[in-house]
């Protein structure tokens, strides 16, 4: 199934976002991209969806977008709480 899905790229530091640490990331190169991936790895936090299987959904209220999104990601079992990359 094709979806749309709104979110954006979070890295956890002491049970918080933090989002100087993701501008960090995002300009660095080479070897210190390296190491704050290492550090500071990012996850993706999914909080709305826009399109699903074609049906463009931005005219549905947030509940029913959000019902949408939750059906998305039950297959994908509760998140980890540990970053990905």
């Amino acid at each position: 199934m094709v979806a749309h899905i709104n979110g954006e790229l979070v890295i956890w530091r002491d049970g918080r976002t933090d989002f100087g640490a993701v501008s960090s990331r995002a300009a660095a190169r080479g070897r210190r991209l390296a190491d704050l991936m290492r550090r500071y790895p990012a996850s993706f936090a999914a909080f709305d969806c826009l399109v699903i299987a074609g049906r463009d959904l931005r005219g549905c209220s947030y509940l029913e977008r959000r019902a949408a999104l939750l059906d998305i990601l039950e297959p994908l079992g509760p998140p980890s709480g540990r970053p990905t990359s």
